[in-house]
């Protein structure tokens, strides 16, 4: 029965790495480009479509998941849960622009888009192609 476990255990393992593995291999690519600027008292992001390893934009409709933390330095990976959500779209265009309505003077915002292709797959988190491009603090 101890050795019926472990075969268990050992298939289940290299299942969830297979499956971990495809989920990379299928996901789309990421954001390379975020800003964050202010204007007028609100945080306005651009960036453009993901590119292939052509630099081609990389073709069709992509969701994206726009999030948000009050703090001065950029999001990782464990930022990105539900409750710094703060948008989502969908859009097919080459460049884009979110509006962040919701800030407050005074304060320091980091953001991070996540791009989702029409299977579900999710790419990695956003960079920015600045220093801290992807922060904005308010007057």
């Amino acid at each position: 029965m101890k050795h019926a476990r472990t075969y268990i255990l050992a298939i289940a393992i290299l299942l969830i790495s297979f499956c971990a593995a495809s989920a990379s291999e299928n996901s789309p690519g990421s954001v390379v480009d975020l800003r964050a600027g202010v204007d007028e008292g609100k945080v306005k992001l651009e960036w453009c479509k993901p590119k292939d390893t052509e630099g081609n934009d990389m073709p069709g409709l992509f969701t994206y998941e726009i999030y948000r933390k009050n703090q001065s330095k950029g999001l990782v990976e464990a930022d990105i849960v539900k409750k710094n959500k703060i948008g989502i779209f969908g859009s097919d265009g080459g460049c884009l622009t979110f509006t962040d309505t919701a800030v407050k003077s005074g304060n320091s915002y980091s953001y991070a888009v996540i791009v989702v292709d029409r299977s579900g797959n999710r790419s990695v988190i956003s960079k920015s192609d600045q220093d801290n491009g992807s922060v904005a603090k308010l007057p």
